[in-house]
């Protein structure tokens, strides 16, 4: 188990859970711990999150109905700094650039400055985010004096190597791009030596010792290390494509959120001044599904949070989505779910 916050207590400083969302997305100081535990089914501890820095840390707790809880939270989001991603427990869906991606127990992702992504919370599962920003990436990889042990070279053109030089010290800054990091199957101890290094890691950053800078970076050139070992983790690093085509699709996203995905090719059409066909190509490209397809999944998961959320009576329900036929509502819901509005329901109301 990770280093207790009770070993630490007086520095622990309990922020308002209104603050958290923000603090998320920036950090103070060159490195973040982000611990996320989430109980999907608890009302009482549906999310717990633990943030340490190298001179605050905080931990929250919050319920199912709290409005502050980010399981309620729509959207993507973007850094200004790398983050590392590590499945501690459980199973996780990831939302990359509007692709969804599942992450078993023991697995990483590596996402690169300004990639949109969200962890989804759906599925009971722990997991921590070390964020770094290009200043601690540069002291760790490219430092002003040189390594002194030829072992300290051996991430040199590594793909890990590669990703960081493109976007810290290379000329084509912010990339699209991030690197997943799947254990091999049948690979021995490969979790319990990744724990361990994250647990090093959280030891420090709560008890912090005359040498803790530079047991942190050699902590991270450890983490990398092992991830660029073949015999324990396969490496898939994938680009993504135009800044013009994502900002498009960025846009499409944004419009059909707004309107609960129900908003037609032609509005589309004329709030993005281009026409319905290259929408629905880039639509496709990014998401895998055309525009009524995509649009309808935004809309299906909408009506699924009003349902588990809210006492709002099924036929209220499917009006506020722009149903004017509740058949067709159930016939759509079901299609997507396997199961009526109702049941759905019920299912949610018995967890």
């Amino acid at each position: 188990m990770f280093v207790s916050l009770s070993t630490k207590n007086s520095d622990i400083i309990k922020k308002t859970e209104a603050n958290y969302y923000q603090d998320r997305i920036s950090i103070n100081g060159p490195i973040r711990l982000t611990f996320e535990t989430v109980h999907p089914d608890d009302p009482e501890q549906n999310f717990i999150v633990t943030i340490m820095e190298p001179n605050a840390s905080f931990m929250s707790v919050m319920d199912r109905d709290d409005p502050n809880n980010p399981t309620n939270r729509k959207g993507l989001h973007t850094h200004e700094c790398f983050e590392l991603m590590f499945v501690i427990k459980g199973e996780m869906y990831q939302n990359i650039e509007y692709k969804r991606h599942v992450y078993p127990k023991g697995s990483l992702c590596l996402v690169n400055k300004k990639i949109h992504h969200a962890e989804e919370f759906s599925t009971d599962f722990r997991c921590v985010f070390l964020m770094m920003t290009t200043e601690l990436i540069n002291s760790v990889f490219f430092p002003n004096a040189p390594f002194i042990f030829d072992e300290e070279e051996k991430l040199k053109s590594s793909a890990i190597e590669r990703f960081f030089h493109q976007n810290t010290v290379g000329t084509d800054f912010d990339r699209r791009e991030y690197i997943d990091f799947i254990p091999v199957s049948g690979s021995q101890g490969t979790y319990e030596n990744m724990y361990r290094k994250f647990d090093n890691l959280t030891a420090h950053m709560l008890a912090p010792e005359l040498s803790s800078t530079f047991a942190v970076r050699g902590i991270i050139m450890e983490i990398f290390n092992d991830l660029m070992n073949p015999g324990s983790y396969s490496t898939i690093p994938i680009s993504i494509g135009s800044d013009k085509e994502f900002m498009i699709f960025d846009s499409i996203n944004s419009l059909m959120l707004r309107h609960n995905g129900r908003i037609s090719r032609s509005q589309l059409e004329k709030e993005l001044s281009y026409s319905g066909s290259y929408l629905n190509a880039i639509c496709k490209k990014y998401s895998g599904l055309n525009l009524f397809d995509y649009g309808m999944r935004i809309c299906m998961e909408e009506a699924c949070s009003l349902l588990s959320g809210t006492r709002a009576n099924i036929v209220d329900i499917s009006e506020s989505l722009g149903f004017t036929n509740r058949s067709h509502f159930y016939s759509i819901f079901k299609t997507h779910y396997g199961m009526t509005p109702a049941e759905f329901r019920t299912i949610k109301k018995g967890n």
